[in-house]
């Protein structure tokens, strides 16, 4: 099983699979690219995973191990709620990062989300944390950085240097993406039709590469999967999350209203506001587009000349192995191509078994 992050698209199937065995399989990957493409458009997602393991693309793809709760009319007034506060369940997951023992790369981005998880983590576990950082984490509110961080080791990455510094084969690596697909923070042009399903089908295909998003310049062979650790991801809070939305506590909104979006992550808020005693920023935190320093998307940083032309992490297989743009080609990933779309290639892997991946394993 593959799990693909930032695949080339339709218009670049010929340059990764320069080998197809037949004009056939060819034409398989196209009919699957472009499926997989209609549900990245509602998702926003750098490719499509289905977390249920239903329904697969180009690639025969697997999500991380968790299982989304999607019999929506039995979650309401789950024993998670009775028993437990979003509080309590995000410094249960912070004890567990420290029950680790290990040092915890931490990427704070000066937002609301990594700023609730950093208040609790420091509490818990200071001496463990190492804090990844922009300068713009730091613009968005000095102040916090004085009280939160500055005491803390962290480290102050320029340009666009902050995809290439997690190392999850040294360090326990925490950072904080899946909260906003977890309370529904979206740009407004895909908030139209029925608000739940939308939410619905970007947690179900569009979440599982998110946690990846740090190891874009990965470029050794294998990645220590075990220590990966996303904060907001457990099933617990993923749970919490969805009978608020179920109770009509939270819906999807639109992280470009600047108006708009002090009054969302209510609970993040009380958090912030009550570990780290800063109503000011707890009650008028908007969104920005942080972690990436002082420009709001990474094609600003290319244009500047500041970023790497493209990311060399394509795929990681089950057992950590990894395809990189080095490594990506021919009949290394014929074996995780989805033979729904290439019925031909059942007989291709039957015929070569010894060609590159097999199953995650090299041979």
């Amino acid at each position: 099983m593959l799990n693909p992050l930032m695949l080339k698209r339709i218009t670049n199937a010929q340059n990764i699979h320069e080998d197809f065995p037949t004009e056939q399989v060819r034409a398989g990957f196209i009919t699957a690219t472009l499926k997989e493409q209609k549900v990245r458009n509602r998702t926003r997602g750098t490719c499509a995973i289905d977390r249920t393991g239903e329904y697969q693309f180009q690639y025969n793809t697997v999500g991380q191990p968790m299982r989304m709760p999607f019999e929506w009319e039995d979650q309401s007034g789950h024993v998670v709620d009775a028993q437990w506060c979003l509080e309590n369940l995000l410094v249960e997951r912070a004890m567990k990062i420290k029950k680790q023992d290990k040092e915890v790369q931490f990427f704070w981005s000066g937002g609301v989300d990594s700023t609730t998880a950093l208040a609790i983590l420091k509490e818990v576990c200071p001496d463990q944390l190492m804090i990844q950082m922009t300068p713009s984490s730091i613009e968005e509110n000095p102040r916090l950085y004085e009280s939160l961080v500055k005491n803390l080791k962290h480290d102050i990455h320029e340009g666009d240097d902050v995809y290439s510094t997690a190392n999850p084969d040294k360090y326990l690596v925490v950072e904080c993406g899946a909260a906003d697909a977890l309370y529904g923070s979206m740009g407004g042009d895909h908030l139209h039709g029925n608000k739940i399903r939308v939410w619905r089908l970007r947690n179900r295909f569009g979440r599982a590469s998110r946690r990846y998003r740090f190891f874009q310049n990965w470029t050794k062979d294998t990645i220590n999967l075990d220590n990966i650790w996303p904060f907001y991801e457990t099933p617990q809070i993923e749970q919490w999350f969805i009978n608020r939305l179920i109770e009509g506590d939270i819906e999807p909104f639109d992280r470009d209203d600047v108006e708009n979006y002090p009054k969302q992550k209510i609970a993040f808020r009380k958090i912030i506001e009550k570990w780290t005693g800063d109503t000011e920023y707890a009650w008028s935190k908007t969104g920005v587009w942080s972690i990436r320093s002082n420009q709001s998307t990474i094609r600003d940083l290319r244009e500047s000349g500041s970023a790497k032309n493209a990311y060399q992490l394509l795929a990681i297989a089950e057992d950590g192995k990894c395809m990189t743009r080095e490594n990506f080609r021919n009949k290394r990933v014929f074996p995780y191509l989805n033979t729904e779309y290439c019925p031909e290639l059942e007989d291709w892997k039957k015929n070569n078994k010894d060609a590159g991946l097999v199953l995650g394993k090299v041979f």
